[in-house]
């Protein structure tokens, strides 16, 4: 009888989230336009990298509005390109820029009506040769919003073409308001830096809040949570290790083709993104079943660098047959213990972020505090 009841009930609940399209989790602004004349939105604009010469620009409109985007070589204004926004799902409305000149940054907005955004810069395509600066953080999840607030504040001053959220951005995935939160504290980074998200064990939810908003199957041209794209001399794999990782699945599959790629398009560094550690001092510690799974691929083809949250803290590994492996959940959520194992060059309990600044085969990291002190500093070539 219990088993019964709750299948009901999960299927009340699906139902519920199905039948429903409101949910609307940015505020719903009660005007168009802000003190100055912007257009203000309920959510965004965000980017998502798509590849070389693409990237996607999305956003939350509110109800029966059309927008689109314009864009155009920074410094030259009287070459503006549009897009039409096409819409996804509850009000989100996204629009894919293709074919985009490899090292140039361009200037968007989001027009809607006779009023547009404040104009922001991204690099979508770096040159091979072009150095390039990203950041890591992971397990913002809200548990402490003055937290993720104030590490946000620090990280934009630190400019990066790229950012990887390493899972948890949310407490709970099926829960609007957090994810309104979420996307309202990072509003400003989220519209000039490129998010590639890892699904977190509390990003979650029946009604796939997290797949819907980020549109990854139309990134990876798949149903996956998982994708990889090239960003100048480099490959991201980003990995769905909320699930079970085993040898011989599809995500395997896919993992082993993208580095097979990697190698035959002779590309400088690889980085992998999966929440679940493989290397970890911290509370929830490694994942057996993944570092089975995942390690003879990652040594085997020479990634560069493994970053995972999921753990509370900050975590440099020693080089583990020559990949260095990084614990990044500092971005907000409860910060937990940690002891410190043999494997570890480095631990530190605190609010954090990773810079990684790219130059050609050199690759070096900072750990940054949310006070902009630098904990810890590698350079891996």
């Amino acid at each position: 009888m219990v088993s019964i009841r709750f299948g009901a009930l999960v299927l009340v609940t699906v139902l519920a989230l199905s039948c429903s399209s409101t949910y609307y989790f940015g505020s719903y602004p009660t005007q168009l336009t802000d003190n100055y004349g912007n257009l203000e939105l309920p959510i965004g604009p965000f980017l998502i990298p798509a590849g070389p010469g693409e990237i996607l620009i999305g956003a939350q409109l509110p109800d029966g509005e059309q927008g689109r985007v314009e864009f155009w070589p920074v410094g030259e204004n009287e070459k503006v390109s549009e897009a039409l926004m096409s819409p996804s799902w509850d009000r989100f409305v996204y629009a894919r820029l293709t074919s985009l000149e490899a090292g140039q940054r361009y200037e968007y907005r989001i027009v809607v009506k006779d009023h547009s955004t404040v104009s922001y810069s991204v690099l979508p395509t770096p040159t091979k040769e072009q150095p390039f600066v990203f950041v890591v953080m992971g397990d913002s999840k809200l548990g402490c919003r003055q937290a993720h607030c104030k590490i946000v504040r620090e990280l934009e001053k630190h400019p990066a073409e790229l950012y990887i959220h390493l899972g948890d951005l949310v407490r709970t995935g099926d829960n609007t308001a957090d994810w309104g939160d979420f996307f309202r504290i990072e509003k400003n980074l989220l519209a000039a830096t490129p998010i590639a998200p890892v699904l977190g064990n509390h990003d979650q939810s029946i009604a796939g809040f997290f797949e819907k908003i980020f549109l990854l199957p139309q990134v990876t041209g798949g149903t996956h949570r998982y994708f990889s794209f090239n960003y100048g001399n480099s490959l991201f794999i980003v990995l769905d290790g909320v699930g079970a990782i085993l040898t011989g699945d599809t995500q395997l599959c896919f993992l082993e083709r993208a580095l097979q790629q990697a190698k035959v398009d002779e590309v400088e560094h690889i980085f992998v993104a999966v929440h679940s550690p493989l290397y970890s001092s911290g509370k929830h510690g490694a994942d057996p079943g993944h570092r089975a799974a995942l390690l003879p691929l990652l040594e085997k083809y020479g990634v560069t660098a493994v970053f995972s949250g999921h753990d509370h803290h900050y975590e440099r590994s020693k080089p583990q047959n020559g990949v260095v492996h990084f614990v990044s959940g500092g971005a907000g959520a409860e910060l937990t213990p940690v002891n410190q194992q043999a494997h570890a060059a480095r631990v530190l309990l605190g609010f954090h972020f990773l810079k990684i600044t790219v130059l050609g085969p050199t690759v070096i990291l900072q750990a940054i505090s949310d006070t902009g002190q630098v904990l810890d500093e590698v350079k891996i070539k």
